[in-house]
């Protein structure tokens, strides 16, 4: 019986870069998958949990929905199954600024001998569908038969034009998550303002701060993020959300097409972790910036 011949390269990343199921089964992308821990166990998320379980997890009276990485020895199995299959390993993890992930995958590397070194992990330096981005390339130039330093080369460079901003409801689960403080949140809620957070060397930082009707703030956040339409790259955009009504993202779809500025604009449902620390109706638009 003849054996499968071992690929040259296999692109992996964390579960949390939100990239739709289809796209990561086109490029041929495995996941890794986070935990959603909650009072009632941990579940396996955008496998076994959604953002919409944990919105009406918290909705009943909820008082945990923390987002927890993958140990170092799941990473260990998780690299040692792709290695079964490919000669190298690529991976692509959420910004170490943000998570553990980073380090229990280099981690990981280093408990696994001499299969560790066939195993190179990417700090994409952003989250959400910033990162998918980088893993797209990836993929794209694995599939052109690029040497692995090579892809890493292109992806610290695109890692810097990566423009990831979101605005959310409110600052209740930024709260709840311990990103501020319970004064912010009286604030916010007293004067109706809707936070508006952007990524940038890996951390997310608020950005401004918009009034009026989530609708309305939701309209004019697009609007001044594509404002510079002239350094957008206008190949792609991510419209990226956490499980908004349908009005405000269909308003908000429309919002983006209508800029002219995308020849793709895909809608993606962000992962219950990244879910649970920004709040239902969340919405980000993510896209490159020109070289």
């Amino acid at each position: 019986m003849k054996m499968k011949e071992k690929k040259k390269l296999k692109i992996t990343a964390d579960c949390v870069c939100d990239l739709p199921f289809g796209m990561l089964e086109e490029n041929e992308v495995e996941i890794i998958y986070f935990h959603l821990v909650t009072e009632n166990g941990s579940f396996l998320d955008r496998d076994e949990i959604s953002a919409d379980n944990v919105f009406e997890h918290m909705d009943n009276g909820g008082l945990r929905a923390e987002s927890v990485p993958p140990t170092v020895q799941e990473y260990v199995d998780f690299f040692r199954k792709n290695l079964r299959e490919s000669e190298r390993v690529l991976h692509i993890t959420i910004s170490s600024k943000l998570s553990d992930a980073y380090k229990n995958a280099k981690e990981a590397t280093l408990r696994m001998g001499f299969a560790g070194e066939r195993v190179d992990i990417v700090d994409s330096e952003s989250v959400s569908t910033g990162m998918a981005f980088l893993i797209l390339k990836a993929a794209e130039m694995c599939k052109a038969e690029e040497e692995s330093g090579q892809i890493i080369r292109e992806l610290n460079l695109i890692k810097k034009r990566v423009s990831t901003t979101y605005i959310s409801q409110n600052a209740l689960y930024l709260y709840l998550n311990d990103k501020v403080k319970l004064a912010t949140v009286k604030l916010v809620e007293m004067f109706q303002l809707h936070p508006v957070f952007k990524v940038s060397d890996g951390k997310i930082k608020l950005k401004f701060v918009l009034a009026g009707s989530y609708q309305n703030a939701v309209k004019t956040y697009i609007r001044w993020q594509l404002k510079k339409m002239n350094k957008i790259n206008n190949k792609m955009a991510f419209l990226t959300h956490s499980g908004c009504n349908v009005k405000t993202l269909s308003e908000a779809k429309k919002e983006v097409e209508d800029s002219g500025s995308f020849k793709d604009v895909i809608v993606s449902k962000a992962s219950a972790c990244i879910s649970s620390n920004c709040g239902p109706g969340t919405v980000g638009i993510i896209y490159l910036k020109k070289k």
